[in-house]
């Protein structure tokens, strides 16, 4: 019975699809690295190592997803995954205008501004919706954390797909990168930069997700008093929020990259607040108190 109940409800097969994904990751990322040794020199080795405990972790997770019981985490898992994959078709997009469409400045960083403030969006979003519907806060932020783990692991095995398959349009793309770099392998050079892509989305797509879980949680919570008019005020306030954060990230591109993290951080933390407070505020004027 235990078994059976979350598979009939969707949960076994999406456990399937993130094991199966993660799976082939490991495998993936077996290959590469085997295949192109070069590219585990300085820092790459505690990339590939911080890669793989996390496709292992995954995996893990999507075996313990296939065993829950509970129809609340059932329908928060069902709830992370249609947020994760929104978010994963949005950055499989992304990454092929990267690698085969000729996009020049400021189009790259429109897109990689544009995939943060969606991640923000959509999942405080699923979080505010999760906690409302069960008044639980850890199943919004579960809600939460499955969806950037399905988007994650979607992203990463598939750019690791393109990367080998188109390895000379890759090594035409990170030109300018692998001149400046040192290394005298340019295939390895391509899987040293896909290694740190994947180390990095692996690693931090959950941390935010359960950041933005929690912050969108609490702006549930704190709005539960909060009449109309007032949630309407605050949403005016968080509209000058994205405005300026918006601004401070268009700042940081016309400076040297040296100059640029301060910025580029106060233009985060504008999008993620505004953004994941962006549900909760809607639901307040409209007066929703319920599903």
């Amino acid at each position: 019975m235990g078994t059976t109940v979350p598979r009939q409800s969707g949960i076994g097969s999406l456990a399937d699809y993130l094991s199966g994904a993660s799976l082939a990751g490991l495998g993936l990322l077996g290959y590469e690295t085997l295949r192109f040794p070069a590219s585990l020199g300085s820092d790459g080795f505690p990339r590939a190592v911080a890669t793989g405990a996390a496709f292992l972790f995954c995996l893990l997770a999507s075996r313990y997803a296939a065993r829950v019981t509970s129809a609340a985490a059932r329908s928060a898992l069902r709830s992370g995954a249609a947020a994760g994959v929104v978010l994963g078709t949005a950055a499989i997009l992304g990454h092929t205008l990267e690698v085969f469409a000729a996009l020049h400045p400021p189009i790259p960083a429109v897109l990689g501004v544009g995939m943060w403030g969606l991640m923000f969006l959509v999942l405080g979003g699923t979080s505010a919706a999760t906690y409302r519907r069960h008044e639980s806060g850890a199943l919004g932020i579960l809600s939460s954390v499955w969806g950037a783990m399905i988007s994650a692991v979607t992203t990463v095995v598939f750019a690791f797909l393109v990367g080998l398959s188109f390895m000379a349009r890759m090594q035409q793309v990170l030109a300018g990168a692998f001149a400046a770099s040192g290394m005298t392998d340019g295939r390895a050079f391509v899987i040293r930069n896909m290694l740190d892509g994947a180390s990095s989305h692996l690693l931090i797509a959950p941390a935010v997700a359960a950041l933005a879980g929690s912050a969108s949680v609490a702006t549930c919570f704190l709005l539960k008093p909060v009449g109309r008019r007032t949630a309407a005020a605050l949403a005016a306030c968080a509209l000058a929020v994205l405005v300026g954060g918006v601004t401070s990230l268009r700042y940081a591109s016309s400076l040297e990259r040296s100059a640029r993290p301060p910025y580029v951080m106060l233009g985060l933390l504008g999008l993620g607040v505004a953004l994941t407070s962006a549900w909760p505020l809607v639901a307040a004027m409209r007066g929703s108190r319920g599903h």
